[in-house]
């Protein structure tokens, strides 16, 4: 039996409708609070990448520290390998003070690719012995950060800089890839 077209479909049931507001309130809800939240969660993923960048050019000057104590010599010398083989020489010496398979030390968390026996990070431009505590002896290279980076002093402290700073002009100055 078929219904007269002028007869209207019966309204849903006073709960359904209730339960359908209140599932759309929630994604509502729920849509605004990952907007709030997405920027912050970015932002301290940003942070963590930073952090872990300068860790690693913090690590790699204190086992640079290490190899003045083995390999120094009376004077305690560093290498006068020059650019990013600076870095990569702890792992070329016998016995190496990192693993050459240790490759996450050598490379900004902030670049993907990473592969053995290369670094993102700029060694100084020449020996770095007479350097001053200030002068900078490793830096990220351009780009990784967006704009600036992170840069290593020989007094073994690590600047996160913007592009604009001096000691990142420094840096593009004193360091090479």
């Amino acid at each position: 039996m078929t219904q007269p077209a002028d007869v209207a479909a019966p309204a849903p049931p006073a709960s359904t409708v209730r339960v359908a507001a209140m599932i759309l309130a929630m994604l509502l809800v729920c849509g605004f609070l990952i907007l709030l939240l997405l920027p912050l969660y970015l932002g301290s993923r940003r942070k963590a990448r930073n952090a872990g960048c300068a860790n690693n050019l913090q690590q790699l000057w204190k086992m640079q520290a290490g190899y003045m104590a083995q390999f120094g010599g009376a004077d305690h010398r560093l290498p006068p390998v020059t650019g990013g083989r600076f870095w990569l020489h702890l792992s070329r010496i016998s016995p190496p003070l990192v693993d050459p398979m240790c490759i996450d030390i050598y490379h900004c968390p902030f670049d993907p690719s990473q592969s053995v026996g290369t670094t993102d990070y700029r060694g100084p431009s020449a020996d770095v012995n007479p350097y001053a505590d200030r002068d900078p002896v490793g830096a990220d290279t351009d780009g990784h950060h967006g704009d600036g980076g992170n840069v290593l002093r020989k007094s073994s402290d690590v600047m996160s800089c913007p592009a604009t700073d001096p000691v990142w002009a420094a840096a593009a100055a004193r360091t090479v890839p």
